[in-house]
């Protein structure tokens, strides 16, 4: 992920957003909720962030100019997004049976709308 105008950096600043924007709506949930509240905010934020991180992972890794092999790394890196983001979601719910669905579901929602910050940047630019 290397220079100023790299494909990186957008990446970085959407994975920076994520991680302060789950801190944050935990600390939220633990002062207006409860322990369990502020866990199941951790856990949504974190899933959200996991399959941000999976795909810029397998997204990233593929250098090319060859747009069909572009394009091919972007489908990838989406498919494993979903497959660890459903995964994620399924243990949360099969091993953590006492998650409260609100503040779970509020920070995974808030972690992918932050997709919209980086792209507005570039829009930018």
């Amino acid at each position: 992920m290397g220079g100023q105008d790299s494909p990186g950096k957008p990446v970085r600043l959407l994975l920076r957003l994520q991680v302060a924007a789950t801190l944050i709506l935990t600390a939220a949930a633990a002062v207006v909720g409860d322990r369990q509240d502020a866990l199941s905010s951790l856990i949504g934020g974190s899933i959200g962030f996991a399959g941000s991180l999976v795909y810029a992972v397998v997204a990233l890794s593929v250098r090319t100019n060859d747009p069909q092999q572009a394009w091919r790394a972007q489908v990838l890196a989406e498919a494993c997004k979903y497959a660890v983001t459903i995964l994620a979601f399924v243990l949360v719910f099969v091993v953590y049976g006492t998650v409260r669905p609100l503040p779970l579901f509020v920070a995974f929602i808030l972690t992918m709308l932050l997709y919209f910050v980086p792209l507005a940047r570039v829009r930018q630019a």
